[in-house]
């Protein structure tokens, strides 16, 4: 078909969208495909997004099933998967990269959420291999066009984690190479925030067979990258031996005075007890207090290990962060 054609049909499905018409939506999923033939240059592909965008649209007023929905866009995928490839084919992997990144983020960005369809594996299978069958032509794509690479690498973030976690275990060292091809990028282009969200990924994905250690690193250190996160475990700790000193086989001294030496602590034994604790986590001596019976000393040493651990871990992080470039 002609320009003249392929415009027409957008404006006819404009028409159907703003005014209620008899239309059989099959039909014109069906004209979609005759009216997109052949046509494979960038702004063809803004208005093909259009096109979509409206027929989706128009699909959902319709209230097409959900299985429905799930088979035209299978086969809209498949109609896809072939221009794609015939377009590399023909003119060249780096001159339709740029493209065929610019329609899977529309598809996550819009599409998905607009036709109300779950994403499959066969968007993640179709990108490794183009990767994969394409390799010089995309190692030399991540120093001309690194920008393109960054948003090849959110589609490929999408569309990995859609995926259940046994089909994850297919794609798991593509997808951290990517994200190493990310981590790279954005060290060269002084993209500090960028840079810690992508190490985040990487590590949190590296452990992600390990659940416990995988919780613990994340919750109190982001993996390395959010240092501020220790301070929840200087706190857990902060409490423990809290409790731990409220114990009747602990002991502290006071000016010779034993505390919770009465029935009941009063609130300014209370605070002793914190401020005792609080010395000995930052390493900053007793003063007048001093643990006064054998366990109550050892509790007091691995208090005072935990603290240097918890406070040079944070002061490390912190600097490792600040000087990274």
């Amino acid at each position: 078909m002609d320009n003249r054609e392929f415009e027409n049909y957008i404006i006819k499905l404009k028409h159907y969208l703003t005014i209620k018409r008899d239309y059989n939506i099959y039909e014109l999923w069906k004209e979609f495909y005759l009216v997109h033939e052949n046509k494979t240059h960038f702004n063809y592909f803004e208005s093909l997004k259009k096109s979509i965008s409206t027929l989706v649209k128009l699909s959902v007023l319709e209230n097409i099933k959900k299985e429905e929905r799930v088979h035209l866009n299978k086969e809209l995928f498949s109609y896809m998967e072939k221009k794609f490839l015939h377009m590399i084919e023909k003119d060249g992997f780096q001159e339709n990269f740029g493209i065929i990144v610019d329609w899977y983020t529309y598809l996550k960005n819009n599409y998905y959420k607009d036709f109300r369809v779950e994403t499959s594996e066969r968007e993640l299978y179709f990108l490794k291999n183009i990767i994969i069958k394409n390799k010089i032509h995309y190692e030399n794509m991540k120093i001309e066009n690194p920008y393109i690479i960054l948003k090849f690498s959110e589609c490929i973030f999408y569309f990995y984690n859609d995926l259940s976690e046994e089909k994850q275990n297919n794609y798991k060292y593509f997808y951290q190479n990517i994200l190493l091809d990310r981590i790279k990028i954005c060290k060269n282009m002084n993209d500090h925030d960028d840079l810690s969200k992508s190490i985040y990924l990487y590590n949190r994905e590296k452990l992600k067979g390990k659940k416990f250690i995988s919780w613990f690193l994340d919750y109190f250190c982001g993996y390395g990258e959010y240092p501020q996160k220790i301070i929840r475990l200087f706190f857990i700790l902060h409490i423990i031996f809290f409790i731990l000193m409220l114990c009747p086989f602990t002991e502290i001294a006071h000016n010779g005075v034993i505390l919770k030496s009465r029935t009941n602590v009063n609130m300014s034994e209370v605070v002793d007890i914190i401020y005792f604790n609080n010395s000995n986590m930052l390493i900053r001596g007793w003063g007048k207090f001093f643990p006064n019976n054998s366990l109550t000393k050892v509790i007091v040493m691995i208090e005072e290990v935990l603290g240097f651990v918890v406070g040079g871990s944070f002061v490390t992080l912190t600097l490792r962060k600040i000087f990274r470039f």
